[in-house]
């Protein structure tokens, strides 16, 4: 996959990705807090596709973005099918390729139409764009294989700092409407709500099982630490307890600024 610095972006929408290459993959600065954050969750579940699956399985990536996810499993031996609903993320996406097989689809997330085709389909940080998450996640399960996974990750609800309110308090309050008018909004300022761990249990659909739960982003990463990580000595230790904490029980699911849930198709 080619760097973000090896790509000229051609219009708005291919330089709003790049912009978040920048920062997120290569950042000049290796130890920035927002890099750690992005490459821990974007390894974590292409780790977790791969423990999972052999290399040959098909893949769906939703929402894909930038395209990084997709890429990097494309690279490794799988058949990527990369979904998104803004065609310039995608043209972004393609110019970084350099191997693996990888096709680009102009589709929104509603309305795919391959299947029981996908031995995995991952929504990385779409749930929170969507009004109706639980009917994504329906709509997910029916692309898969029996046996097949969905990978989801989405900004968690109790984390300590979560600014936004939970699914279920948007729909108490009335706002069901509005989130339909907001949806499918790429960027961090689009987020309809965060999601919580109890509601996503509650929105499984039938016939799929919850495989795994876990959390990631952790909230000791921010721009009050960056001297802290920037030090040759202090940034790899705290690096490391970072990553830890984030992994007690219990204190995970407040100190995580991301959920990522594995589900499995029953048979």
């Amino acid at each position: 996959m080619r760097s973000s610095n090896e790509v000229t972006p051609s219009n708005t929408d291919e330089e709003y990705v790049w912009g978040f290459d920048q920062i997120q993959i290569d950042h000049r600065n290796p130890m920035a807090f927002t890099r750690l954050i992005y490459l821990e969750r974007i390894m974590t579940m292409i780790n977790t596709v791969t423990s999972l699956l052999p290399v040959g399985s098909r893949v769906g990536d939703v929402g894909c973005a930038q395209g990084n996810l997709a890429l990097l499993l494309g690279e490794s031996g799988y058949r990527v099918d990369a979904y998104d609903l803004n065609s310039g993320f995608l043209e972004y996406s393609k110019k970084k390729w350099t191997k693996g097989d990888v096709s680009w689809i102009n589709e929104n997330a509603f309305e795919i139409d391959e299947r029981g085709c996908y031995d995995c389909v991952v929504l990385g940080e779409i749930l929170e764009h969507v009004a109706h998450p639980d009917e994504l996640l329906k709509e997910a399960l029916s692309l898969l294989t029996p046996g097949g996974y969905i990978i989801a990750t989405t900004p968690n609800g109790r984390y300590f700092r979560n600014p936004l309110p939970s699914y279920k308090e948007v729909i108490a309050r009335g706002d069901a409407e509005r989130l339909e008018a907001e949806q499918f909004g790429p960027g961090g300022e689009h987020h309809l709500f965060a999601y919580t761990i109890e509601e996503i249990r509650k929105h499984i659909p039938v016939g799929c099982e919850l495989v795994s739960v876990g959390y990631l982003g952790s909230g000791l990463y921010n721009s009050h630490v960056q001297k802290i990580l920037n030090s040759k000595v202090l940034g790899p230790l705290y690096k490391s307890l970072a990553a830890r904490v984030v992994r007690v029980p219990l204190l995970d699911v407040r100190i995580g600024s991301t959920v990522m849930v594995v589900l499995k198709r029953q048979l």
